[in-house]
């Protein structure tokens, strides 16, 4: 991650409001804001939001995922007064100046897939939060190619508890209604998509650890998708140059890879990825089998 001024500036206000709730802590009000900020942008919008749209998360959700517990709106409140999070009309909140701190694969994916959603310019930002809209913006830049690193860990696929009798597009688009961008994961799909996951979970896993929860959730919504919304063998094309980019480079997160480019494919098919992956997926019941590690080579 690269420092900037603005950055410097964000960190010192949130040092400044974590203070009085750190009063009496082991810990020092510097330590939590750099724990918070780091996870934040080294490991929570890497794996979920990697265009800096974070505001598609809840704020348990996303208070959560960097490490904070209880009183979630006001953490909120103090990364947006602070500078670290903006307000934003389309995505709600958006990680300010994202685009310069994103890991150097994050910064090269996603600028591949069409750039970082920014907020609005420094000095802007009580003015967003006031009422007045931010205008949707990008922005794309050059990064080096990844750098050495660790992925994360599964290979464990949820089970469907009540199943809906809707049935799956058979990847060609053939059942496809214009306008309409719903996904569906149903008894169906999930049974036909077992084959893919497992195939991917393979491609993007660490030596012969399985994925965890998150991942494998993440490898299903993006099957799903690709199967429902995107020309037929579109997702072979992405595994492919999933595994040939991974025998040349060494990516620090084969699965963030992966997402990025099933991200860019709905790009150039004019659907919404984000809001098609947003589907339920019903929890795994207790003793029921997992699809086994290379089940599919």
């Amino acid at each position: 991650m690269i420092p900037s001024e603005v950055e410097s500036v964000a960190m010192r206000r949130l040092v400044r409001a974590l203070r009085p709730l750190m009063a009496g802590a082991p810990v020092s009000s510097e330590a939590v804001a750099r724990g918070l900020v780091d996870t934040l942008d080294g490991s929570f919008l890497p794996r979920n939001a990697p265009r800096g749209d974070v505001g598609r998360f809840t704020d348990l959700d996303i208070a959560e995922g960097i490490g904070w517990v209880g009183e979630e709106a006001r953490l909120i409140e103090i990364l947006l007064d602070a500078g670290i999070f903006a307000r934003h009309e389309e995505h709600r909140l958006v990680r300010v100046d994202y685009h310069r701190l994103a890991p150097n694969f994050i910064r090269a994916s996603v600028n591949s897939a069409g750039g970082f959603v920014t907020g609005p310019e420094p000095g802007s930002k009580h003015e967003a939060k006031g009422g007045a809209k931010a205008p949707p913006k990008t922005t794309a830049e050059a990064a080096p190619e990844s750098e050495p690193g660790t992925a994360f860990s599964i290979q464990s696929l949820p089970i469907l508890t009540n199943p809906s009798s809707d049935p799956i597009d058979d990847g060609d688009g053939s059942n496809f209604v214009e306008g309409v961008d719903e996904v569906i994961l149903d008894a169906k799909t999930f049974e036909e998509i077992k084959p893919d996951c497992a195939r991917v979970a393979d491609l993007v896993r660490i030596g012969r650890s399985p994925l965890n929860d998150a991942d494998s959730e993440t490898v299903i919504r993006c099957v799903v998708v690709a199967r429902q919304r995107l020309p037929k063998g579109e997702l072979d094309a992405i595994i492919k140059r999933v595994r040939k980019k991974s025998e040349t480079v060494r990516l620090q997160s084969k699965i963030g890879y992966f997402k990025t480019a099933i991200i860019t494919a709905c790009e150039k098919a004019g659907v919404d990825f984000h809001f098609a992956s947003k589907f339920d997926l019903p929890r795994r019941q207790p003793n029921e089998t997992t699809v086994p590690e290379g089940a599919v080579a």
